[in-house]
């Protein structure tokens, strides 16, 4: 085994393995409820960057007006008008900031993955206890409880992935439904309104072909893959709409009023 592998599984691997064991042993040995604790651990942990990264696509919104502005100022200076909108920018916009830490949650999946895995095909995961939790764990490893209802969530079958695989559609449509709300209606590329500039694309409808894509995709994973995934995304995505919610519930019901006022 080569050094980064060891380090990784040190790192990473024992870790989400002990975790899932002391929730599995608490929570009377239900993968289900350890799984859906430990994806609220990691959302949890990772809330303050996913917040800045909403904060960050909701000032799009915030500086249309201004944006505007600078159009109307100096809309026969080319030149001007470019180092104003990228000076607006740098200021208001910054769609790295929180992003980043987003990408936490790929390798933490993927290892999870391996641990859930291991679980299932009954390999010796003896040695991966840390010491201090060996006498209360090691004796029961082999009693977990993998059924939730009636889906065997180490398994993939036709009528449980198409239950769990539907609802992780239905909560993701409305995941991107919520975070929607706050994009500009206008592109936001600042050089499609510069004169002599092509015509860009209209933004919104890229977006919106986009976005469907992604809840078919996510589905079509949740279908193939073993049944405890959709546990994962359907927590995960939850976990998104009840956050974003909380944190834009204002901006959500001026939102909401102004397009039943229209109907």
């Amino acid at each position: 085994m080569n050094p980064i592998t060891i380090i990784l599984l040190n790192l990473i691997y024992r870790p989400i393995f002990n975790i899932i064991a002391v929730l599995l042993a608490i929570f009377w040995w239900n993968l289900w409820i350890a799984i859906i604790l430990l994806t609220l651990i990691v959302r949890l942990l990772l809330l303050k960057p996913t917040m800045h990264a909403n904060n960050a696509q909701k000032g799009m919104v915030d500086i249309q007006p201004r944006m505007k502005e600078i159009q109307e100022k100096h809309k026969d200076n080319p030149e001007k008008l470019a180092a104003e909108t990228m000076k607006l920018f740098k200021w208001n916009w910054s769609p790295l900031k929180g992003c980043v830490m987003m990408f936490v949650q790929i390798p933490a999946f993927i290892w999870l993955f391996y641990v859930i895995k291991d679980l299932a095909e009954h390999k010796e995961n003896i040695h991966n206890i840390y010491s201090f939790l060996y006498d209360y764990i090691h004796m029961w490893m082999d009693h977990i409880n993998h059924v939730f209802l009636w889906i065997d969530l180490f398994k993939h079958g036709w009528t449980p992935s198409l239950i769990l695989a539907i609802l992780a559609w239905i909560f993701m449509y409305i995941q991107i439904k919520l975070t929607t709300l706050n994009k500009p209606t206008t592109p936001s590329v600042p050089w499609a309104w510069m004169p002599g500039m092509p015509k860009m694309p209209d933004m919104s409808k890229m977006m919106w072909y986009m976005n469907i894509f992604m809840v078919v995709m996510m589905a079509s994973f949740v279908y193939t893959m073993p049944s405890w995934i959709g546990i994962y995304i359907i927590t995960s995505t939850l976990f998104t709409v009840v956050q974003y919610s909380i944190q834009y519930r204002e901006l959500i019901k001026v939102k909401v009023n102004l397009a039943l006022s229209k109907k």
